[in-house]
């Protein structure tokens, strides 16, 4: 069960794989990748426990800060992480947010950037007052906020997801309206920062995912969809939102999608609404 700590180092390594076993660790992970170092290029990091990020009282939840915060500044993940079967669970129920990438991991990007064989149980609320004009972080005025959030991805630019799930309940609202809201039950946004390559393969996602924020794209499976190839996946959570809705991708740019599906019951209050894309301005299936 996780205090809230953060490891001083890792207890096992060798040259080029690293073994965490605690939720200290795993904290550890986030921390240094956030500083925006290169220290997870040439990594694999393999875990070897489940992990809960939760902590012991469910009616307050300790505050996970994802691994990779933004693309811009090199702090994104872009090693190996092997879940080797285990399960991460953890919570992101705040008004005052930190981050304007939210997931387990918030930003992934890298030609081998690659998550493999996860399981993550993610309760995601999160929620800023439009009258303060905010996005998740930016506690200053600008014209357009990004708020991106998955179960497991907040936004993969480029890299691989295999053999991964997701489970769990995703909601974010009253962002400033202002902002655009990508919202999906296993990625956010794929492709948010020009990234347009990469690869997603048995994968799922039973999350239900709703928003009441304008000028979204909210998906059972990726909010977003640039231009990756998706094979074997599906979605079965239920999908809610404006617009852009869709029961496996909100909005798709380019792509393309294979032996894949979704079954959860979609609703749209706007424009815009599918029960597997609801907007496709691209890509082939």
């Amino acid at each position: 069960m996780w205090s809230g700590g953060i490891a001083s180092s890792f207890t096992n390594s060798d040259d080029s794989n690293i073994y965490i076993t605690s939720a200290d660790e795993l904290a550890l992970l986030a921390s240094e990748v956030n500083k925006g170092s290169d220290f997870a290029n040439s990594k694999t990091f393999i875990l070897m426990n489940d992990i809960d990020l939760v902590g012991d009282d469910p009616n307050n939840p300790l505050e996970w800060t994802p691994i990779g915060t933004n693309s811009n500044g090199k702090a994104f993940f872009s090693g190996i992480f092997d879940g080797n079967g285990h399960t991460v669970s953890f919570d992101i129920t705040s008004s005052e947010y930190s981050c304007n990438y939210a997931g387990l991991f918030g930003v992934v990007s890298g030609d081998s950037a690659t998550i493999t064989s996860l399981d993550v149980v993610a309760n995601l609320n999160i929620e800023v007052l439009s009258k303060d004009y905010n996005g998740i972080v930016f506690w200053y005025r600008q014209a357009t906020i990004d708020v991106v959030v998955g179960g497991l991805v907040g936004a993969l630019n480029k890299g691989k997801i295999l053999n991964s799930h997701v489970a769990g309940v995703l909601v974010a609202n009253n962002i400033n309206t202002k902002s655009r809201i990508f919202l999906g039950g296993f990625i956010g946004w794929q492709g948010g920062d020009g990234g347009n390559e990469g690869q997603l393969e048995n994968n799922y996602a039973a999350v239900a995912v709703s928003t009441l924020v304008g000028g979204s794209y909210i998906g059972g499976f990726i909010g977003r969809y640039e231009g990756a190839t998706a094979t074997n996946c599906y979605a079965t959570g239920d999908v809610s939102g404006s617009s852009n809705v869709g029961g496996f991708i909100g909005y798709m740019n380019k792509g393309k999608i294979t032996s894949s599906y979704a079954t959860g019951r979609v609703n749209a209050t706007g424009n815009y609404a599918g029960g597997f894309v609801g907007v496709s301005n691209g890509g082939a299936g």
